[in-house]
Parts: structure tokens; C-alpha cells; sequence
């Protein structure tokens, strides 16, 4: 039931994985076999049906492992009944997902059937103990139980925007946009690029939006190798540690590739010709790489 109300909303991506399909989320340790997988407005989401009593340290191993991996948990009950006595497992699991309870009763799950929008019916205990609930579509669900961080926001929807676009293609409002909220969100000050000219963050945010996602995004190319060879551009020089460091954590494999190779030496070239200073994480680039990628490992570019 939850499989097939899910995969028939209109927001969720085609052709998800089979409900059998075997999860692993970390490399070293034994995968998970989700009840519902899927991508639903750019998220990552498992529900996890939740029919029978739970022990709390596998609520807490599941939830783990799934942000890791950078999936939204939903755990969703068939039916939740305050009136009568509530197990301590369904308060668990609502102390997991920040006071919340979801269930299905056969009512939300006709209405979700008649026009192919899923609905959950959601739980929450109000200021005097009372068990209160109304009924969300399933993004407010997802969002209310497992908020995205802006972050990973910011990066889907630049995502979005810009693959498959060349970065000066997209409308100049939309960079705009995107690189105001970068700023503001930040605290990132005005810079310049080696040759003194206006540098917009979005321009290296870009470039390792694409490095960590694998997605092109801002370029016309059509693979990631291309991408990071064409930053001898002047504007992307100084970015060159930032870059490496990127690579070097997720895709290091390109780091192998000698035109990459050749790229990274002409870029330190060129620093050392004009006699500038590439940026560090100990500046504005350091304050980037913590803001938007802050499972990023940094170390001092060299």
C-alpha cells in the first residue's frame, strides 16, 4: 500500500527501486532493506512501515544510517489510536521523528487514491499532553519529520537550475538569486579573481556542487573531467586547492586523469607568476566549504 501510494505521486521520480532492493549505506557494514524507497522533489526518502513493536536502539541505528547517506526516514504506523494505550515503541519512534507520528487509516488512504497525491495523517502532542492530528500531503510530511538542512536545500535546487546549462546561459536573475542567498546565508565578503576582477561565489560553488553531486551543473560539458580541466580560467585559479580538496574526497579517481594533473600544475603556475595568494580554509574559501559541504574532511590545500 505504501509503495504503491508513493511511487503514484506526481513529485516522485520514475522508476524507483523495487522494494526489495538492498540498501548499503555505509561500505564496511551490513545494508537495509527498506519497506518503501524512492526520490520524491529531489529527496532521497525511505518509509519504513512501522507494525510492530521497535526496539529504540534500532530506531536510532536506522535513522542513522539513513542520514548518512543523506536520506529523508519516514516511519509510518497503520494506525494510531491516542485514546487507547500507546506503546512506549510508538513514542520512540516519535521522539525520532521530533514528536511526530504518521499513520494511514483507510480514509486518507482513499483520499489519496482518488487524485494521486499521497497524504499521511500526522500526530503531535500539543502544549497540554493532547494528542492533536490533521492530515499533509506528503512533502509537508517529509519536511516536518525530516527537515532538509539549507545546505542540502540550496544544492538541490541549484541542481535544478543549472544541469545541463552553461553557468552564463541560465537568466542572470537566477544566479543572481542564488549567489545573494549564498552570500547572505555565509557571511561571505566581496572577492576578486586573480586578475582583480569581481568574482561571484556561486562561480566555485557551482563547480563543487558539481564535483559532490557528479551531476554537471553550470558547464556545457558532459562529463566531470572536462569541468575541472576548463579552471585555468582566471576566475577559478585561486579555487584550485578547494577544487583538488573536492576531488580528492570524492571523485579522486579524476585526480589520475594527466590532463587534470597538467591543469592543477598550470593553475599553481599562474599563482605563482602573479604573485598571488590562493585561497585557504582559513578565509572566505574555508567559510564556503563549512557552509554548504560540512561533511567535507578540510585540509590545507597545498
Amino acid at each position: 500500500m505504501l509503495h504503491g501510494l508513493a511511487i503514484a505521486d506526481p513529485k516522485t521520480a520514475p522508476d524507483p527501486p523495487n522494494p526489495d532492493t538492498y540498501f548499503k549505506p555505509d561500505p564496511d557494514k551490513h545494508g537495509l532493506f527498506p519497506d518503501v524507497r524512492f526520490t520524491h522533489g529531489g529527496r532521497d526518502i525511505v518509509i519504513e512501515a512501522q507494525l510492530a513493536t521497535i526496539a529504540l536502539v534500532t530506531i536510532d541505528r536506522r535513522r542513522s544510517r539513513y542520514e548518512k547517506a543523506g536520506v529523508a526516514l519516514l516511519w509510518v504506523m497503520r494506525r494510531f489510536d491516542p485514546s487507547a494505550f500507546v506503546k512506549s515503541s510508538a513514542l520512540d519512534v516519535a521522539a525520532d521523528q521530533i514528536g511526530i507520528i504518521f499513520d494511514l487509516p483507510q480514509e486518507v488512504v482513499t483520499a489519496s487514491q482518488a487524485d494521486g497525491l499521497m497524504r499521511l495523517r500526522r500526530w503531535r502532542l500539543d502544549a497540554k499532553d493532547v494528542w492533536l492530528s490533521d492530515v499533509v500531503m506528503l512533502a509537508e510530511a517529509i519536511q516536518s519529520a525530516s527537515p532538509e538542512p539549507w545546505h542540502g536545500d540550496f544544492k538541490r535546487r541549484w541542481i535544478a537550475a543549472a544541469a545541463g546549462q552553461n553557468y552564463f546561459s541560465i537568466p542572470r536573475e537566477t544566479t543572481d538569486a542564488f549567489n545573494d542567498e549564498l552570500v547572505e546565508r555565509t557571511g561571505l565578503s566581496c572577492t576578486q579573481d586573480i586578475n582583480g576582477s569581481n568574482f561571484e561565489w556561486m562561480r566555485v560553488a557551482n563547480i563543487l556542487i558539481a564535483i559532490e553531486s557528479g551531476v554537471v551543473t553550470g558547464y556545457g560539458y558532459s562529463n566531470l573531467t572536462s569541468v575541472v580541466n576548463a579552471t585555468g580560467a582566471a576566475d577559478l585559479v585561486l579555487a584550485s586547492g578547494m577544487i583538488r580538496l573536492a576531488l580528492s574526497q570524492w571523485r579522486p579517481k579524476i585526480l589520475e586523469i594527466e590532463s587534470v594533473r597538467n591543469t592543477f600544475k598550470r593553475n599553481k603556475q599562474l599563482v605563482a607568476d602573479k604573485g598571488a595568494a590562493a585561497w585557504t580554509r582559513e578565509g572566505d574559501a574555508g567559510l564556503l566549504l563549512r557552509s554548504l559541504f560540512p561533511e567535507l574532511v578540510l585540509q590545507s590545500p597545498t
